[in-house]
């Protein structure tokens, strides 16, 4: 009589780390070309040094009213802080850079 064997299974499926979901792409716009308000940052490249910088994660699961206004409300913080905050000497800046990004919003 012959004894059953251990059944043999194969070992652990190899499983791809899943690619950052690209907002831009499934929006059909061209990511990080050097005009758009997502290929730059003021002050910095923490953002930009992401995989996927936090106002595309806001964009994606704020409403398109919500989102706009979270850019009106920076561009308002930075413009009204502008030079009122010790060391903060780029705060003109990202009111214009927030600006960008609403332009781009509202006109594609």
């Amino acid at each position: 009589m012959e004894i059953p064997r251990e059944p043999q299974f194969p070992g652990p499926a190899k499983v791809e780390p899943a690619k950052p979901f690209n907002l831009d792409a499934a929006l059909g716009r061209t990511p990080f070309a050097p005009n758009r308000a997502d290929a730059v940052q003021v002050d910095g490249s923490h953002y930009k040094d992401m995989p996927m910088q936090p106002w595309t994660v806001m964009e994606s699961v704020l409403t398109r009213d919500e989102f706009i206004g979270f850019l009106k409300g920076n561009i308002i913080k930075y413009a009204m802080r502008a030079g009122q905050k010790a060391g903060a000497t780029k705060d003109g800046e990202k009111a214009r850079h927030y600006k960008q990004k609403l332009d781009e919003v509202l006109n594609g």
